[in-house]
């Protein structure tokens, strides 16, 4: 369960990060481009929107993984310690 709430606050953390790095590729991609003689082009901030919405989307696909498996373990669980509790309570009535 540690490992689970560790993995959700790294992507999290990540998460924070995601306007920095598509400014950073969109600044990678800002030089102009021309294509066959035509006047230049500048992709940066295509580049930029695209990796953002790129970037969001992964975070959320691994975000609800992570939170998925918490939310298994916690009905997968709780039958579990249930069923321990009340054998042995059963035990201590004898």
């Amino acid at each position: 369960m540690v490992r689970d709430w560790s993995f959700a606050a790294a992507l999290f953390a990540a998460a924070t990060q995601i306007p920095t790095w598509s400014k950073y590729l969109g600044a990678l991609a800002d030089a102009p481009v021309s294509i066959a003689g035509t006047s230049p082009v500048n992709l940066g901030g295509a580049v930029e929107l695209a990796s953002k919405y790129a970037l969001w989307g992964l975070y959320f696909w691994y975000q609800g993984l992570v939170f998925t498996g918490i939310w298994i373990l916690g009905h997968e669980v709780r039958p579990l310690c249930l069923s321990l509790t009340l054998s042995s309570h059963a035990e201590f009535n004898k």
